[in-house]
């Protein structure tokens, strides 16, 4: 079966490849972070449960808005992408 495979195949090669750019973390597709500051944000804040990580989410005719808590209970502020670009 080696014979098959060393026929079937190019000779072994050692290759380096370059550093890459990649993300560091993963996001959701479709998302487009905000500021935490914008009113729509803020009036969702104000309903998030304090501590734990917690999601909560509006939409209204203009905007579909999400904020959350990380990990360490900071604030992140996205908006649907597909209606910012009908901003």
């Amino acid at each position: 079966m080696e014979e098959q495979i060393e026929s079937a195949t190019l000779r072994k090669r050692i290759v380096t490849i370059p550093p890459l750019l990649m993300e560091a973390c993963a996001v959701e597709v479709g998302w487009q972070s905000v500021s935490i500051d914008e009113p729509e944000v803020r009036a969702i804040v104000e309903h998030l449960p304090k501590g734990a990580s917690h999601f909560s989410s509006i939409s209204n005719s203009n905007r579909g808005i999400r904020v959350t808590r990380d990990e360490f209970g900071g604030l992140i502020g996205l908006c649907c992408m597909n209606r910012v670009k009908a901003r």
